[in-house]
């Protein structure tokens, strides 16, 4: 990681992309972000989710819905929502 509250090294490199959300389906589906990992510029693995909704819906009750992933200069990930105007911090610690 780039410092505190960084991702592990071991997911630098990897891809890191949102689910906006269905919004005709029944269930919906979406709503949440995924890791692909990399290696040598390629992917290396399948789709894993990596930030959801932990209920038995994928909508989050509050209609959090991700639109946007950015990391700082620390390596932390922001994950901003379309619906709700909310930013995540996603951070690890030590």
């Amino acid at each position: 990681g780039g410092g505190r509250g960084g991702f592990p090294c071991e997911l630098s490199g990897d891809l890191f992309v949102p689910f906006h959300g269905s919004w005709n389906r029944s269930p919906p589906t979406g709503y949440k972000v995924v890791r692909i990992p990399f290696r040598g510029g390629m992917p290396a693995g399948q789709p894993v989710d990596f930030l959801m909704h932990s209920g038995s819906s994928a909508q989050w009750p509050n209609g959090f819905r991700p639109v946007d992933v950015a990391f700082d200069v620390r390596g932390r990930m922001f994950v901003s929502s379309a619906v709700t105007g909310e930013i995540l911090l996603v951070s690890f610690t030590d």
